[in-house]
């Protein structure tokens, strides 16, 4: 790995004031990439992003930038902004001044302080706010105001915590478009943590999924959505049907379905899960050769896959969703309690811990 600008964590633990401490986080955050930290609430994001920014107490571990320690670099000597979700502008300032408070320090003539304060407020959507006081700005305005006052100083990492929540999400959509554009154009790393799930799978070349102060799974959007190895990652990274057992040596050993083919990396005999992707199951009417779930359709739904089917599965009384292929299948098909037969590929049923 070219390690020029890389964000490095080895084995870092700690914890900043009340929010959920974090242990033994290791990953590396090339220069130019965008990393989301995935999680539920009190997971360890917050303690976690702004252990990079230098608050907080570190516990162990180490962060390093461009092959550096930064244990002894105060957060002001660090080439990193920090927005959180709480925008901290100055009550006395008007919005220009509150993003042109952190070009104090770089020495900038000022019609150079002018034009990054108006680029940065124009990058957000907030160019027409330079003259305002804080106390008259909605609080998405406000958190706008925040992000445009941390990319003024061009920092070379961006590290937002829950920065953007007060937007809608189509203007969310639209800050961090604009923001990955800014990415590619100078090489910024942006890490932002969210506990939605599709912002991270939308926006960001890797995840890296927190819970209970742990990352449980880093990787690819697409790695996380195919191959979860937990349970809070195949809920996080999309729709998915999780059904309890445990793993045996032919898959996952569930009661009343007995062995259900599935791949994971679960040790045999412990307490697991069967992920099953909604959009990773046929449907049949009539019974197939071959292993299937045998249940019968409670009801038809559109749902952000399409069309649905809810299905009470036969023995355990679970219930499970599956996309209906409309190619194949109409609603007209699949009337309420219409026995259906499941089926799906082994590489597809994931066996996750829980």
């Amino acid at each position: 790995m070219n390690r020029a600008n890389t964000l490095e964590l080895q084995y870092l633990a700690g914890v900043d004031g009340r929010s959920a401490r974090v242990g033994d986080v290791t990953f590396a955050v090339p220069a130019g990439s965008c990393l989301a930290v995935l999680g539920p609430p009190q997971s360890g994001k917050t303690s976690l992003l702004r252990l990079i920014a230098g608050f907080g107490t570190q516990a162990g571990g180490r962060a390093l930038f461009n092959g550096h320690d930064l244990a002894r670099l105060p957060p002001h000597k660090r080439p990193f902004s920090f927005v959180g979700s709480q925008d901290a502008l100055f009550p006395h300032m008007n919005v220009a001044g509150n993003v042109a408070y952190g070009l104090r320090s770089l020495g900038l003539g000022r019609s150079e302080a002018q034009r990054r304060v108006a680029d940065a407020l124009n990058l957000v959507g907030a160019g027409d706010l330079e003259t305002a006081a804080p106390e008259s700005l909605t609080r998405a305005d406000r958190q706008k105001v925040a992000l445009a006052r941390a990319l003024a100083v061009e920092p070379l990492v961006l590290l937002l915590d829950e920065a953007l929540s007060a937007l809608d999400p189509l203007e969310a959509a639209r800050v961090m478009t604009t923001l990955s554009r800014l990415q590619r154009k100078v090489a910024l790393t942006l890490i932002f943590s969210t506990t939605d799930g599709m912002t991270a799978m939308a926006q960001a070349d890797a995840i890296a999924v927190l819970s209970a102060g742990r990352m449980i799974q880093w990787g690819a959007p697409g790695e996380l959505y195919d191959r979860p190895d937990h349970a809070v990652t195949a809920r996080l990274t999309g729709p998915v049907n999780l059904l309890a057992g445990r793993a045996s040596g032919r898959g996952i050993t569930i009661t009343g379905l007995g062995d259900v083919p599935a791949h994971g990396h679960v040790d045999h005999g412990a307490m697991a899960a069967l992920a099953l992707r909604p959009d990773r199951i046929d449907l049949h009417l009539q019974a197939p050769d071959g292993f299937s779930l045998e249940g019968e359709v409670e009801r038809i739904a559109f749902s952000n896959l399409g069309l649905t089917a809810h299905i009470q599965l036969r023995g355990p009384g679970e219930r499970i969703a599956a996309r209906v292929d409309t190619r194949r299948l109409q609603s007209d098909d699949l009337p309420e309690g219409r026995r259906v037969w499941c089926t799906f590929a082994a590489d597809d049923a994931r066996i996750v811990r829980v």
